[in-house]
């Protein structure tokens, strides 16, 4: 899949949401998350209202920034069970 949306699979620049049909990629992988997750989350709908440059602009600067704003754990937590299943391996 990462081959074909032209993404290096070792090294990921963005996140990649599969809807069972369809990948979506940078702020389109954002607001098709908020749309499934429903409630607040929903309101990541609102980013369509801008033009898709400007939509993946904000969301590459955020992704450039965040460690920097945000901090970096030290640690990655292991997935319980059943985020495991949800989740595509090889």
């Amino acid at each position: 899949m990462f081959a074909e949306l032209g993404l290096d699979a070792d090294a990921p620049e963005t996140w990649v949401y599969w809807d069972g049909a369809r990948a979506h990629t940078h702020s389109d992988a954002i607001i098709e998350l908020g749309r499934r997750l429903g409630g607040l989350a929903r309101a990541a709908e609102l980013l369509r209202l801008l033009p898709r440059l400007w939509r993946d602009g904000i969301y590459l600067w955020v992704a450039r920034n965040r460690y920097r704003w945000f901090g970096r754990a030290q640690l990655c937590a292991a997935p319980s069970p059943r985020l495991r299943a949800r989740l595509l391996t090889d």
